[in-house]
């Protein structure tokens, strides 16, 4: 649970221009932050030292940083195209249109991001990308880490409600049989994989303010709140 303690506190402690942080593994967070009457770009913090260090530095809105898998290759959006830097911040764009949210598949070739309500999934090799019809995702998708399955917060039966759903993404160019993961009239969102694939947390206000749960996988999807704070706690990251 270290990692959702960090990514806590480190709210609290920079304020609202702070986005959702990603975490590679050698401890170090990648956050895109706007300062007051500036531009969002990307930095990165030392989880040890705690030096942040600034990637970007242009007139672009940079945000939604993602490390890939094995930390080499910082996957964000800048003004709606979705961009990809190296070590030494070599850019290439995979993309542009209006895209959200970028997430690395487990094996670090394909980068799944969002488009208005729809899925899409690019191949970082070939730049080809296809739209998964039929998620109305929004909100982070995020992996399984069989890289088989994608879980993400919809409404996708127009019911008003917000709920995290699964979906498996060998299936072609159309969604077929998602399944629901929770059903709550509260709002559930920012879904996270644990590594093993046995549990996932998850963002909700069902308490009456956005707290942290934790679903498992193998014991009949029991939920459990693991939070209670007196603010709001979103976005966990493992």
């Amino acid at each position: 649970m270290r990692g959702l303690t960090l990514l806590l506190w480190t709210l609290i402690c920079t304020g609202l221009s702070v986005e959702l942080m990603q975490v590679q593994a050698e401890d170090k967070f990648a956050y895109a932050r706007r300062p007051p009457n500036g531009n969002a770009d990307i930095y990165v913090v030392d989880g040890e030292e705690g030096k942040p260090i600034q990637l970007t530095d242009d007139q672009a809105r940079d945000q939604w940083p993602a490390w890939s898998p094995d930390g080499n290759l910082l996957a964000f959006i800048s003004d709606g195209r979705l961009v990809v830097m190296d070590a030494d911040r070599n850019r290439r764009n995979i993309t542009g249109g209006a895209f959200f949210r970028p997430a690395w598949s487990p094996n670090g070739r394909q980068i799944a991001v969002m488009k208005g309500l729809s899925l899409w999934i690019f191949d970082v090799e070939t730049l080809e990308g296809k739209e998964i019809h039929g998620t109305q995702v929004s909100m982070s998708p995020t992996w399984f880490p069989d890289g088989r399955q994608i879980a993400f917060r919809s409404d996708l039966f127009a019911e008003g409600n917000w709920d995290i759903y699964l979906m498996d993404i060998n299936i072609g160019a159309n969604l077929l049989n998602p399944r629901r993961l929770t059903v709550h009239p509260g709002d559930d969102h920012y879904p996270a994989w644990s590594p093993d694939g046995t549990e996932i947390a998850f963002s909700s206000d069902r308490s009456g303010q956005s707290q942290i749960y934790v679903m498992d996988m193998i014991k009949g999807e029991k939920i459990r709140q693991l939070t209670d704070l007196p603010f709001s706690g979103q976005g966990p990251v493992w």
